[in-house]
């Protein structure tokens, strides 16, 4: 839950510190293209990290997402109200 560790091929790509939101790793470089990969995820949870999760525990599904070379990154975009007031409308 709390300390993700991602492992490709037996190489690090990356890690996530906080089990409750989601996030993405490239993880292009690290392919092994024409062969068999291994994907790998180690958790960890420390000592008083959490008051009510005891283990280190995988709740949320892992998924491979495959994009073009040209795309939006994961949680690339977002919508921003600047001026909100009754005379201004959009």
């Amino acid at each position: 839950m709390s300390h993700a560790e991602i492992y490709l091929n037996n190489q690090f790509v990356g890690e996530w510190t906080y089990g409750y939101s989601s996030f993405s790793f490239d993880i292009t470089k690290f392919i092994n293209w024409g062969g068999n990969n291994v994907l790998a995820v180690r958790l960890e949870n420390f000592s008083e990290s959490a008051c009510w999760c005891p283990g280190a525990v995988l709740y949320r599904k892992v998924c491979l997402v495959s994009t073009n070379p040209i795309h939006i990154k994961h949680c690339g975009t977002f919508i921003s109200t600047t001026i909100v007031n009754s005379k201004k409308k959009c």
